[in-house]
């Protein structure tokens, strides 16, 4: 079809970025999204919690109990096994100290220093216990408590923490062998020394292999919190960045519009005042139209905005309006269609409408009238070709100027984000061109 009339004016919406889309609509706000990501993972954790009863109790306070159920009992029997002769205070001490160190065990992710004072303190007094040689303290089942305990020491955030963790580890290796050896008859030197240095060598590398497990660990968990903040950085910084293309696309039109028009009506309120009219006229319009658009995003960003309230997002049939407000005296602007038209995705409409909102915008603010404006759009059966060009005028306004650039990245970002492609032809005059995949027409 030729020369299709553009019969409906436009309003704003201010959608969220595709990526976003489908997410809560707190996510999309920059100010809120570290605080929504946070609340879903309290609402995951409190329904996890709320399934059992047994879901209420942390895994790691599970881990150990699990431990402690396991293991103490084996102890115990292991420390009576090995009892020859009628109990002495020895046996029941050495139960209850390991009792001990299993409960100190159930606080080594909460309370990670006073579980590492008071396992320490535990496993030296087990150190110098006269136990007899088959029941040395470190060869215990449940002294692999006190490992896990190494480990949280490991595993928290304060490295001089982790680094207490490994040197008491090591020192209490050390001590268990003195002690043994003082509280055990012993036999030739030399074998003496080989048994305790062997002993002091797998205690110490038990010590280091579940201390550098927790570091590795420790190091997974920040570089996982660091991905985290990073994706939360990055959603923050690409919705300031939309939000700061739309405001751009808003107040850069809107504000261009309204001072060409108002030029315009000076100069022709001298000898025409219809034409001066005209002029105020649109330039309330395009007030009119900045303020509604300003409305518009302001609520998707307030609290308590709600985003299908808004107004329909620009569509093809409103550029007649958007090339209606920026035509004026020395300013001719055409809108052409042709093909027949397609469908295109709602973000591809909306890139549509800001690349002829900012080509028009150009060339009201940089370009001398009088000047020749052609919108054409293109319909083929697999895509839509946009093009504004513009015959270059009388020059430009301002030379020696040149813009930020901002609105032509933030273009090319929308085009892009819709799936279609941007040209940009600066000489002699500009011609912007752009491609957008069309949609498969619903059966």
């Amino acid at each position: 079809m030729d020369a299709a009339p553009m019969l409906r004016t436009g309003r704003l919406q201010t959608p969220p970025p595709a990526a976003s889309r489908g997410a809560p609509r707190s996510a999309t706000r920059a100010g809120d999204a570290a605080a929504a990501i946070a609340c879903d993972t309290a609402d995951m954790t409190h329904m996890g919690a709320a399934t059992s009863g047994l879901g209420r109790v942390r895994p790691d306070v599970l881990g150990s109990l699990a431990l402690g159920v396991f293991l103490l009992p084996v102890t115990v029997a292991a420390v009576v096994q090995a009892s020859d002769e009628p109990w002495v205070w020895t046996e029941p001490a050495t139960i209850a100290l390991f009792a001990g160190l299993h409960a100190t065990s159930l606080l080594w992710s909460r309370r990670t220093r006073s579980a590492l004072v008071a396992g320490s303190a535990i496993m030296l007094a087990l150190a110098f216990l006269p136990l007899d040689a088959t029941t040395t303290a470190a060869m215990l089942p449940s002294s692999l408590a006190y490992l896990l305990i190494v480990f949280g020491a490991a595993r928290d955030p304060d490295a001089a923490l982790g680094r207490a963790g490994l040197a008491l580890g090591v020192a209490g290796a050390l001590l268990i062998v003195a002690g043994h050896r003082v509280v055990v008859s012993a036999g030739p030197l030399h074998d003496d020394l080989l048994v305790d240095g062997l002993a002091f060598a797998g205690l110490t590398a038990a010590v280091v292999a579940v201390w550098a497990v927790g570091r590795l660990m420790r190091a997974r968990d920040e570089r996982a919190s660091e991905r985290a903040a990073e994706h939360v950085r990055d959603a923050i910084a690409a919705e300031r960045r939309s939000i700061s293309r739309d405001l751009h696309d808003i107040v850069a039109h809107s504000m261009t519009v309204m001072v060409a028009q108002a030029e315009a009506g000076i100069v022709a309120g001298r000898h025409d005042p219809a034409a001066s009219t005209q002029a105020l006229t649109r330039i309330a319009d395009a007030g009119r139209e900045s303020m509604r658009d300003m409305r518009a995003l302001l609520n998707v960003l307030g609290e308590g905005g709600d985003a299908a309230a808004l107004t329909p997002s620009p569509a093809i049939d409103d550029l007649t309006a958007l090339v209606d407000g920026a035509a004026g005296p020395g300013r001719a602007i055409s809108l052409i269609e042709t093909g027949h038209r397609g469908r295109l995705a709602r973000d591809a409409e909306l890139a549509v409408h800001r690349a002829v909102q900012e080509a028009l915008t150009n060339v009201v603010r940089h370009v001398r009238p009088p000047v020749r404006v052609q919108v054409a759009l293109r319909w083929s059966p697999a895509d839509l070709t946009l093009e504004i060009a513009d015959d270059g005028g009388s020059g430009p306004l301002e030379p020696n100027r040149t813009g930020s650039g901002r609105g032509l990245i933030g273009m090319r970002e929308r085009v892009t984000r819709a799936g279609g492609t941007l040209e940009i032809d600066r000489s002699p005059a500009w011609t912007v061109r752009a491609r957008f995949p069309t949609m498969p027409v619903a059966g």
